[in-house]
């Protein structure tokens, strides 16, 4: 054989690519690069594939024509990427999955059109999972990588628990790094203030430290997406449940008693409203038999009643004045907003006249990071100078979903993102 036809035969050969995480996106690359012919071993750190979609809803947003120029006017420039979400939301996810999509209503109440799939995440993690194993990707589970390395014959990926596996190309899909509050306060400069955890704590930037030691730059600014509806978990402190609809008998109240209802806003520009508040935090008030009976959701397992919250981490009183006494406001912060006896509740004065009374504490909470390593729009790893570091790919929130989002998110769970994202870098790391 003649070494010309040795090197044609070396270039039709399929490359052989490991993709690290099997979260949405992850699984998204595999399966991409496994269609296209590739030999892909995914590598999992957690017992399981699925990553944050293991406990989301799925939701997804279709963005109409008008709301699509919207994005684009709140963004204020182009994007490559959300040009992509906008055409192939429908045909690469919402069909593409061949789950079924049903409306769910929009808890920002700005009535975007959203869709969830029969199953929640777990289906989405179910139909992509199936997608890879019928395109023969090898998963692997319980395989944290620890490192990489790259020489002239390709890449090293060391775990401790499988071993070194050796690739062509390299897919990064991790996640991002809201899941640890310390990485989040520092690559967002978020100040000294009370932060809570509302995403997993896998999601610990430790991707970003995989690409950046291999050659990505990291990003100059990345952004997150800060929620404010977070109080802490009575089980844990530092912990996230979730509230994301203010009841007609309660109200937000920052620490002077100031009206702050648009902080349970479902968008990330509430989370850094809460930021600039004194002492970053407001309260959520209400009555115990009201407010105290809705229940919040926590990252993972059943809804906790808020009046648990309350005993845990707030206040309960008899009355409003005391309420406000504890609160440390003035005597009657707190009484104008409830309504006179044998009146009717109104927008200014939504309070019954008689409590008892609970107080929940509101903090900011990173949510999901978008972006911490630089890429192009078919997921390849940038240098420093811009330029594609070799066989080198990155997936989902790691790189920002493809930076679809930029200043102005508007996905709830982010769905579309993370398996877009994955399909462009599955496909580019796939190609022979």
């Amino acid at each position: 054989m003649t070494p010309l036809l040795v090197g044609l035969l070396a270039c039709t050969d399929p490359p052989s690519v490991v993709v690290v995480g099997g979260g949405l996106a992850g699984l998204a690359a595999a399966a991409e690069a496994g269609r296209g012919g590739a030999a892909v071993t995914l590598l999992e750190a957690a017992p399981e594939v699925g990553g944050a979609a293991r406990w989301a809803a799925g939701i997804t947003w279709i963005p109409t024509a008008e709301e699509a120029e919207e994005w684009a006017a709140a963004a204020g420039e182009a994007s490559a990427a959300r040009d992509r979400y906008i055409a192939r939301v429908v045909p690469d996810v919402v069909e593409g999955l061949r789950l079924t999509f049903s409306p769910v209503p929009d808890p920002s109440g700005e009535g975007a059109r959203l869709v969830a799939p029969a199953g929640g995440g777990p289906a989405v993690v179910g139909a992509l999972a199936a997608r890879a194993a019928a395109a023969g990707v090898h998963v692997r589970t319980g395989c944290r990588v620890d490192g990489l390395s790259r020489d002239a014959d390709g890449w090293r990926v060391e775990t401790r628990t499988c071993g070194e596996v050796e690739a062509d190309r390299v897919v990064i899909a991790t996640g991002g790094f809201a899941g640890d509050i310390e990485e989040s306060r520092q690559r967002l400069d978020l100040g000294g203030g009370i932060l809570l955890r509302s995403a997993p704590r896998h999601a610990d930037g430790g991707g970003i430290v995989l690409a950046t030691a291999a050659g990505a730059a990291a990003a100059r600014n990345p952004l997150a997406v800060i929620y404010a509806h977070a109080v802490p978990d009575p089980r844990d402190a530092k912990a996230a449940l979730m509230v994301t609809q203010l009841p007609r008998d309660a109200v937000v109240v920052d620490t002077d008693g100031g009206r702050q209802d648009s902080l349970l806003a479902v968008r990330g520009e509430a989370g850094r409203a809460l930021l600039d508040l004194p002492g970053q935090r407001a309260w959520l008030v209400g009555t115990a038999e009201g407010l105290g009976q809705q229940r919040a959701m926590p990252l993972d397992g059943p809804p906790v009643a808020l009046s648990a919250v309350a005993r845990a981490h707030g206040f309960m009183a008899p009355d409003l004045s005391t309420l406000s006494a504890e609160l440390a406001m003035r005597g009657d912060a707190l009484s104008r907003y409830a309504f006179e006896p044998g009146a009717v509740p109104a927008p200014a004065a939504p309070l019954p006249p008689r409590g008892p009374y609970i107080a929940v504490p509101l903090h900011p909470t990173p949510a999901k990071s978008l972006g911490g390593v630089d890429a192009d729009l078919d997921g390849r790893a940038l240098d420093a100078a811009g330029a594609p570091v070799p066989g080198l790919f990155v997936a989902g929130e790691l790189m920002g979903f493809g930076e679809p989002y930029g200043a102005a998110p508007r996905d709830s769970t982010m769905v579309a993102g993370a398996v877009l994202s994955g399909q462009a870098a599955g496909r580019a790391a796939g190609e022979r």
